[in-house]
């Protein structure tokens, strides 16, 4: 019997090898895809999400900004050019200053609602963040202060700056009374971070940059750089029940949309995308394997016993081949039998 060779091209591919094939190339795009993603390989090198995605933006090379067009209106035009506030003072490099707040922070109590007395060092640390340009005051400050470590020893953060990458979900304006500043108006912030997730932090910023709205319900990223003062308490809406939030005095910067990203990060989504990955590979091979197994493993129609074996099959094998008979039909073969018997045939009998 024949056998037929399936080849990979015309009209001898089936519809299922055709799709099992699309299926593992849609696989390995997807793969590729993920891994090439930096912030999918922050786990290993026990990096925090912010620093890798901060590492990526500095690396991408900035585009020259757009010139702005007569359809722009000038209020669009003046939120865009809106330069910075700096108000030339003493901050926390003038020992004098410093000597200052630290008496101001003496008097300063976690776990409870921002109170008069500590209205002293609030302004004084609002002040300090206004003295230099965001780039250099970005500098000076920490990263990556773990959230367990602020809530464990606030002591050791009261009064430093500290730099952290928001995500942003409330935006509140206070009208504010007479202050040392001359300020009218301060701008509260609620937001989470990588390392807290969900538990918010809450920042005072005494001007709001551009890309930001007033509201409840917004969303935005920003880089905050400022200085923590307490551990606040505050009530929900919903089940008053008394949550702490880190409070934080200072100034931030819009981040810009880097395109759309995959919203699960981390070692969780690599995992389960790799797992996705084997199970489709691993089901494509299977199947290609059976399939051609099942056509080895096929048996002809000639290749079927009989039911009872002929007499002069046990003639032959008692009398032995005679003299007369040439050496080519000394062993005659049956007529019944197949030319070419099937494995799976002998191993039946």
């Amino acid at each position: 019997m024949r056998r037929r060779l399936a080849r990979p091209f015309g009209q001898s591919i089936s519809s299922s090898r055709m799709f099992s094939s699309l299926m593992a190339l849609a696989v390995l795009w997807v793969l590729y895809a993920r891994f090439r993603d930096p912030t999918t390989w922050a786990w290993m090198t026990h990096e925090s999400l912010e620093t890798v995605v901060s590492a990526a933006e500095s690396e991408t090379p900035k585009a020259a900004p757009a010139q702005p067009t007569q359809a722009k209106s000038a209020t669009t035009s003046a939120v865009a050019s809106k330069p910075e506030t700096i108000v030339p003072g003493p901050n926390e490099e003038d020992g004098d200053a410093l000597l200052k707040l630290r008496k101001s922070l003496g008097v300063v109590e976690d776990k409870t609602p921002l109170q008069p007395h500590e209205m002293l060092a609030y302004w004084q640390l609002m002040a300090w963040s206004r003295t230099r340009p965001f780039a250099d005051f970005e500098k000076t400050a920490q990263r990556d202060v773990p959230f367990a470590q602020l809530w464990a020893e606030p002591d050791l953060f009261r009064g430093h700056a500290i730099r952290l990458r928001m995500h942003v979900r409330r935006i509140l304006k206070f009208t504010v009374e007479k202050n040392p500043l001359d300020i009218k108006e301060v701008y509260e912030l609620w937001g989470w971070t990588e390392d807290s997730r969900s538990y918010p932090f809450v920042v005072v910023l005494p001007e709001l940059p551009a890309g930001l709205k007033v509201g409840t319900d917004v969303s935005g990223e920003v880089v905050f750089v400022g200085y923590f003062l307490k551990w606040m308490s505050y009530q929900t809406f919903d089940t008053k029940k008394v949550n702490y939030s880190p409070l934080l005095v200072g100034r931030c910067r819009t981040v810009a949309a880097a395109g759309p990203r995959s919203a699960a990060s981390g070692w969780e989504a690599a995992f389960l995308v790799i797992a996705a990955g084997i199970g489709v590979l691993g089901f494509t091979s299977w199947y290609f394997l059976n399939s051609s197994k099942r056509g080895r493993l096929a048996l002809p129609p000639s290749a079927t016993l009989p039911d009872s074996l002929p007499e002069s099959f046990f003639k032959t094998a008692d009398q032995g081949p005679s003299q007369n008979d040439s050496p080519v039909d000394a062993n005659p073969r049956p007529a019944w039998l197949p030319v070419e018997p099937s494995p799976a045939v002998i191993g039946k009998e």
